[in-house]
């Protein structure tokens, strides 16, 4: 996923542009997260993360990118290059740890399927979260 594949719109919601998904049933590639208002809202979560990290959403780096740790300037910078699937897998798990979860009971799918099941729990319509996890 690109910067320019995500979009915040109206501050209620953020739009994701995936270029390639086998689980997407309409194949078009959008994906809607809409804002919560909880600890755990995506949009927030996204929102933070631009901000934090200063990403301009027109670029074409990859959103999710390495981090390089510059001694001089005592800070953080991203790199140019993107995040491995075994890295994120890796920040994943050590998160899931630090939070008391036993993290080999847990992989990047268990966000997605947790997502769905909290959505379901919550009485959100079915059709949205379906849309949500493109099923």
């Amino acid at each position: 996923m690109r910067c320019s594949d995500l979009r915040f719109c109206d501050e209620k919601y953020v739009e994701l542009f995936i270029t390639k998904s086998k689980t997407g049933i309409y194949r078009n590639g959008n994906v809607v997260l809409a804002k919560t208002g909880h600890i755990t809202c995506p949009f927030s979560l996204l929102s933070r993360y631009v901000q934090v990290g200063n990403i301009n959403l027109s670029s074409n780096l990859k959103f999710f990118r390495t981090l390089h740790f510059l001694k001089s300037k005592g800070c953080y910078r991203f790199g140019s290059t993107g995040i491995s699937y075994t890295r994120a897998r890796e920040v994943v798990l050590d998160a899931f740890s630090q939070l008391g979860f036993p993290s080999r009971l847990f992989g990047l799918h268990s966000l997605r399927s947790g997502g769905a099941t909290s959505a379901a729990n919550a009485g959100v319509n079915d059709r949205l979260f379906k849309c949500h996890g493109r099923w």
